[in-house]
């Protein structure tokens, strides 16, 4: 398909929904969508007798980009890889660096689920309130052992979260809390008095 040069808000939307349809429901090797004159030199290492290209390290970056934001995946990456996969379906399930666990890939869309060394890597290199949901302090403690984050003591977010989205649970001075899962809207979220904001996955003890 044709792109305009200077692509527009709708035309950036539609491409990813396009690579994540083609990336997670079909069953070709790979999907490559047109990012510039670079996507050319990743072709021509596709294509090379011996590839020096790593299919399987490209999938996890692209993937990373498209969930956490364009950057988010070198971010992740930097350090020695290792991707343990399944040994009944050859599926990448988790990806390590320098020894640390920072993403495992979720078996039912594609997606990743973030761990704590992860989310420590992607707080250190985005500003806040990018992909972090802050809460009052009367939460903190409560949320650092693992319990849910309750729509009454959501401060502040990202303006761009959406459900389901992987976030950063911070305190008042951007330290981290908590990793988990958004149930709602950034405006549900500072609008509802009850309800689960964020469903936590993994606490940070102090």
């Amino acid at each position: 398909s044709v792109l305009p040069i200077r692509r527009d808000c709708e035309s950036i939307e539609g491409l990813k929904e396009m690579m994540e349809h083609m990336s997670h429901e079909h069953t070709y090797a790979i999907a490559v969508g047109w990012d510039g004159p670079q996507t050319l030199d990743t072709l021509a290492m596709l294509c090379e007798d011996t590839p020096t290209f790593d299919l399987d390290l490209a999938r996890v970056k692209a993937v990373a980009d498209m969930q956490f934001g364009r950057g988010a995946g070198s971010i992740l990456l930097d350090g020695d890889v290792e991707l343990k996969k399944s040994e009944n379906t050859g599926k990448i399930r988790n990806v390590l660096v320098d020894g640390e666990h920072i993403l495992s890939m979720r078996a039912n869309d594609g997606f990743f689920t973030l761990k704590i060394p992860g989310a420590r890597r992607l707080q250190k290199a985005f500003p806040a309130p990018r992909l972090r949901v802050q809460v009052k302090e009367d939460s903190v403690p409560f949320n650092r052992e693992g319990k849910s984050v309750f729509c009454t003591f959501v401060e502040d977010c990202d303006q761009g979260i959406r459900p389901m989205d992987e976030v950063l649970v911070v305190d008042a001075s951007d330290e981290l809390v908590a990793i988990g899962r958004t149930m709602l809207t950034r405006d549900e979220m500072l609008a509802f008095k009850t309800g689960v904001a964020v469903k936590v996955r993994e606490g940070v003890k102090k």
